[in-house]
């Protein structure tokens, strides 16, 4: 009862993750949309605005990578099948 589940499962060639759950799926989406979202509904995109959005964006990136991998399996390359 106590095992853990994946939100996310290797890929089937290279290196990285697929999400796998609905969890993982809200993840890259919510993603996706918060680093998009400021910058469509953005009336003023000059220098000072887009110094933040990038500071903005990598702490969205590094909160990211921490959850992907926390709920994924480790990380190895992959040639196809496991077998």
């Amino acid at each position: 009862m106590n095992e853990k589940t994946f939100w996310f499962k290797r890929k089937k060639y290279g290196y990285g993750w697929t999400p796998c759950s609905w969890q993982g799926w809200l993840l890259t989406i919510s993603y996706i949309v918060l680093a998009i979202a400021p910058v469509a509904f953005s009336k003023n995109w000059y220098l000072h605005y887009r110094f933040f959005y990038y500071i903005y964006l990598a702490f969205l990136t590094g909160i990211n990578i921490f959850l992907t991998l926390k709920h994924a399996p480790k990380g190895r390359w992959s040639w196809g099948d496991d077998s």
